[in-house]
Formats: C-alpha cells, sequence, structure tokens
C-alpha cells in the first residue's frame, strides 16, 4: 500500500433496506480509499458489543442474524479497492472503555471481552481494531487491551485515535509502555484526529513523539505511523461555511500540514455520502494533497523560517 486513505462510519445498516447499503458499497469502491474503520463499536457493562447500537450486536462470542448482514458489504469493499477494515471503539461521551476496565479486573470478564471481540472479527472477516478512547483512562488499561485484542482480526492490526497533543495524553503513554512491556510494538498507526477537539494542530509534535526512543517506532518511520484526519462537517474543521467541506478544500489542509505524512483519513462516512461529492473525489484530494506536501522542503526541527 503507497498512502493511506481511510474513512471512517457506520454504514450498510439500513436493516430493511439493502439496497440502500448496497449503494453505499458502490459510492466506495475504486474511491482511492483503501482503509475502512467502521465506526462506533460499543460495549455494554456485560461485555456485550453493539455496532452503533441494537440490533446489531454480539453476545457470548455469537454476532447477531442483522451484524451478519454487514459481512457481504464488506466483501464488495474489498472487491472495490479497500485492503483494510477496522472496528473502532470508543468515542465522545460513552462509557466503553470505562466498562472494559472493569472487566478486565476479573477471569470471566476478560473471558467475555477476548469471546465478543475475536468472535466478532471472525464472523465479519474485519483486519483489526481501532481504540477511539476518549475517556479519563489509564494507560495500564489501554496496554491490557491492545496486548488483549492486538492479535484479532485477518491481519491482527490495532490503532489508536488520538486528539489535542501528546504530551500527557493517555494513548502517547500507553504507546510507550506497551514497546516496554512486549518489546515490539504492538501498535500499527496513530489515527490522529485533526477537527473538533484537535482542530488546527500540528502534526509535527506527534512525528517527533512517536519517533522518540522507547516508544519502539523507527524515527524514519514517524510520518508513516501518523495518520491526520480531516472532517466533510465544516464545523469540525472551524471553518465558518454552511456547505460541506470540499474535495478542493481536502486537498488544500493535507498540502498545507506542517509536516510530511504518508496517509489521511475522512470524517465520517455518512457526512461524505450526503456531502453531493463522489467518494473518489475526496479520495483524490487527500492523494493530491500528499503528493504536494512531499514534494515541498521539509523545515528541520528547531529551523525557524
Amino acid at each position: 500500500m503507497a498512502n493511506r486513505i481511510a474513512l471512517y462510519g457506520g454504514p450498510f445498516q439500513n436493516q430493511y433496506n439493502p439496497a440502500a447499503n448496497q449503494q453505499q458499497v458502490e459510492a466506495l469502491r475504486n474511491s482511492g480509499i483503501n482503509t475502512m474503520i467502521l465506526w462506533a463499536l460499543h460495549v455494554n457493562p456485560c461485555g456485550d458489543l453493539f455496532y452503533n447500537g441494537p440490533p446489531f450486536e454480539v453476545h457470548n462470542g455469537v454476532a447477531s442474524p442483522q451484524l451478519l448482514e454487514v459481512a457481504p458489504y464488506l466483501t464488495g469493499l474489498r472487491a472495490g479497492g479497500v485492503e483494510t477494515i477496522l472496528f473502532s471503539i470508543g468515542g465522545w461521551g460513552v462509557g466503553d472503555f470505562r466498562n472494559m476496565e472493569s472487566l478486565l479486573l476479573s477471569a470471566s470478564g476478560r473471558k467475555t471481552l477476548l469471546q465478543n471481540f475475536y468472535g466478532l472479527a471472525e464472523a465479519l472477516g474485519v483486519d483489526g481494531f481501532d481504540f477511539d478512547m476518549e475517556e479519563e483512562i489509564a494507560a495500564e488499561t489501554i496496554v491490557q487491551l491492545t496486548e488483549l485484542l492486538q492479535p484479532a482480526g485477518r491481519q491482527g492490526i490495532l490503532t489508536y485515535c488520538p486528539y489535542g497533543q501528546p504530551n500527557g495524553n493517555a494513548l502517547m503513554e500507553a504507546l510507550s509502555m506497551v514497546f516496554e512491556r512486549n518489546r515490539v510494538q504492538l501498535v500499527d498507526w496513530f489515527n490522529l484526529q485533526c477537527y473538533s477537539g484537535g482542530a488546527g494542530q500540528p502534526v509535527g509534535p506527534w512525528i517527533a513523539a512517536v519517533g522518540a526512543e522507547g516508544t519502539g517506532v523507527a524515527s524514519l518511520d514517524a510520518p508513516r505511523f501518523i495518520v491526520p484526519g480531516y472532517s466533510v462537517n465544516p464545523t469540525d474543521d472551524e471553518i465558518s461555511q454552511a456547505t460541506p467541506v470540499t474535495p478542493e478544500q481536502f486537498e488544500t489542509f493535507f498540502a498545507g500540514l506542517d509536516a510530511t505524512v504518508e496517509g489521511g483519513f475522512v470524517w465520517n462516512a455518512s457526512l461524505l455520502l450526503d456531502s453531493g461529492f463522489p467518494a473518489a473525489d475526496y479520495g483524490a484530494s487527500i492523494a493530491n494533497g500528499l503528493a504536494a506536501l512531499q514534494e515541498k522542503p521539509q523545515q528541520a526541527e528547531g529551523e525557524t523560517a
């Protein structure tokens, strides 16, 4: 895979309208988007899993019939150029990681988590999981969950989705702890939110942080490790306009990043599909923006313009 071009979102849940689900597949096929991150997967206090709520659920390691109906649409995405499919756990204003933290305290709770996450990964053939962890949770809990879930999925991929600054960030702290405990880095990359709570943040400090000694990420690999995202919703990006953020604005955003990266993502699928622009235009805008960014001379750290 060259540049990673990803899309977050929760499509294919029109339970009584399979034609609408298939239309979503067709809209995303051959769009240049090569990574689909299904958002959001939630965990209740008993350890059952829900893809945006019932009836799309996993209980006792068994996916519901409604959730199983999503599988053919994921197969359709793969046939249309999507190479990686992840489930993203969490989000803003939820208690998924607190619930998992409680479950980790007992052997039965750990067994439930293993049974349900591995059952989901096998049933839908996804490649792994993403942690959209926006709760006050200790880094130790994130490390335990990383070690528990990283082997799940076809490719054993596990990613984090941080925002804000790296200093004092629990996901950044967990990254170093994962390497210290395992002597290999189990986390594959960071999906960095550059919208909403992360709007306007530079990517350079994150590249420097993940490439620092003790993370298990080689400094030369750090630009690949950071995958920044931008939103189709203008208020998320602190843009004053009533219309969706256009593909041209996406290209400008990625071309104007403060440091070179090798991927980007779109937030989110429902916004994109309702934008009036083809998904391929957004895919091309990220690729073109990254190409322009990579052609620009990079300023060394600490150097002034």
